[in-house]
């Protein structure tokens, strides 16, 4: 009778998986044939014969279960009655080993690029059994610095990101713990430093920014509602310190409000649901509302964007097809008839006779005298449309639902589609110039271009939440708003 070896390792660490089974093959080495048996003591141990007639096998199997740091030894006796050399040991070894344990699992600092360095984490380190254990930490990342590298456990290291001279981007690496008592070991935690260049500054919790606007680089302001509940309270807050700030007063508005515009630093409006409209002509210090009943629209028609060309041409667009028009600088507001009765989500106009108006189900509208009329243009898609930002007469982008992009080189006689990123919606985007733009929308998502949209790269937000509106003066200043009173500013364009 032969074995096909002597002795069999198992290891495995405590509170782990139980290790993969191994098999001893018995042969006959000789002449005539033989049928074998197989024994063992021990309790954590299972044997199984497979063809007792030889050629066959034994089976091992090893389990963790009642068992504690240590190694455990017993002997498989393989027996046969017509084999001159029976019975034949077969050692079994099962070690098991401590294992090392890090909490946190993961490290993530967030920083802002030229800003102080973010706050020091703790990283804990302990066994398994708890059994005292020792250990090293090594790591290689140029911007992270630790306390303490050596140590027996329980113990723990202070970690310190330096942000000094880092570019916006996300870093990674890992911090590797050793101990030669640890079955897991070398064991990586896995360590983020997000390094971005949008600053966040909150306005308040609950509140839902639906639109931004900057009239300076220092006066700014912003509108949106409390809540999801299209009943709940709009509001509009202002900033003078280019949004580093945003004070806690704000104007009530009876219904949501959903877009803003100025035509000068003074001298601005605001829409929103329920046929709400404002305007200020002292640069926010009072805002006036219009009487619903002085506008052409029916009752329960939602206004969702306002955009004025100059002093005296503006447009509002919103549900069921609304248009609006005044060329008095909003003295009186007229309907004008739309070929849809779709709601409006956006409009924007290079001139003040020619402009667009998109929205829902891939709606797309031009004009070339001031919406007199309007003309219907192939959008190629049945998605909701969002934002629009048209450069020139020629020249002109939109963004969608599903991460869907729409551009324009021959003033909306075709629009090329584009699928930028798998994303719920791409919400709204500027163009500051033929060449600098950006999109933002739903998960935190910015994207920016500097080409005039042939390449498009993402840009770290430092947030999850959904981007509304983007508004931008140049390509260094720009901010974004969204939901959960999120507000970001960048003075580098983002980088």
């Amino acid at each position: 009778m032969k074995v096909s070896t002597n002795q069999i390792l198992f290891s495995s660490q405590l509170g782990g998986s139980n290790p993969p089974t191994d098999s001893v093959v018995i042969t006959n080495s000789g002449g005539g044939e033989f049928t074998f048996s197989a024994t063992k003591n021990a309790d954590w141990m299972e044997i199984y014969i497979i063809n007792s007639k030889a050629p066959g096998a034994v089976k091992i199997e090893v389990y963790l279960t009642g068992l504690s740091l240590g190694e455990y030894i017993d002997t498989v006796t393989v027996t046969a009655n017509d084999a001159l050399n029976s019975p034949q040991k077969v050692e079994v070894r099962f070690t098991v080993g401590d294992a090392i344990v890090a909490n946190p699992l993961l490290i993530r600092f967030d920083g802002l690029a030229g800003a102080v360095n973010p706050g020091n984490q703790m990283l804990e380190i302990s066994s398994l059994s708890s059994y005292p254990i020792p250990a090293t930490i090594s790591e290689n990342l140029s911007w992270l610095s630790l306390t303490n590298t050596s140590g027996t456990t329980p113990f723990s290291t202070e970690l310190t990101a330096d942000i000094s001279g880092l570019p916006s981007g996300i870093l990674t690496g890992d911090i590797v713990i050793s101990s030669s008592d640890a079955a897991n070991s070398p064991y990586p935690v896995r360590c983020t430093f997000a390094i971005s260049s949008w600053e966040t500054v909150p306005i308040s919790n609950g509140f839902d920014l639906g639109e931004v606007y900057f009239t300076s680089p220092n006066v700014g302001f912003a509108v949106g509602f409390l809540g999801s509940n299209p009943g709940f309270t709009g509001f509009i807050v202002k900033t003078t310190d280019g949004g580093q700030t945003w004070p806690n007063s704000h104007r009530s508005v009876g219904h949501p409000t959903q877009g803003i515009t100025f035509i000068d630093t003074n001298n601005g409006w605001v829409v929103g649901d329920s046929g709400s409209l404002l305007f200020t002509t002292d640069a926010g210090g009072q805002w006036t509302d219009v009487p619903f009943q002085s506008l052409p629209i029916e009752s329960g028609i939602d206004l969702w964007a306002v955009k004025f060309f100059d002093n005296q041409h503006g447009w509002i667009v919103g549900t069921e097809g609304t248009i609006l028009a005044t060329t008095n600088g909003g003295v009186t507001w007229l309907s004008q008839n739309s070929p849809s009765s779709l709601s409006l989500a956006d409009v924007d106009f290079v001139s003040n006779s020619q402009g667009w108006i998109i929205g829902n189900n891939g709606v797309i509208m031009h004009t070339t005298n001031g919406g007199n009329t309007w003309a219907s243009q192939t959008s190629g898609t049945n998605r909701d449309l969002w934002g629009i930002s048209i450069i020139t007469s020629e020249v002109g982008w939109i963004v969608g639902d599903n991460g869907l992009v729409l551009h324009t080189e021959n003033g909306g006689a075709l629009w090329t589609k584009m699928e930028l990123a798998q994303i719920n919606r791409f919400q709204d985007l500027i163009f500051v110039s033929p060449t600098h733009g950006w999109i933002v929308g739903t998960e935190g998502l910015i994207l920016y271009t500097n080409d005039g949209g042939q390449n498009w790269q993402s840009q770290l937000s430092g947030t999850a939440e959904w981007l509304f509106s983007v508004f931008s003066l140049n390509n260094q200043l720009v901010w974004v708003v969204g939901e959960n009173g999120v507000t970001l500013r960048t003075v580098s364009g983002g980088f």
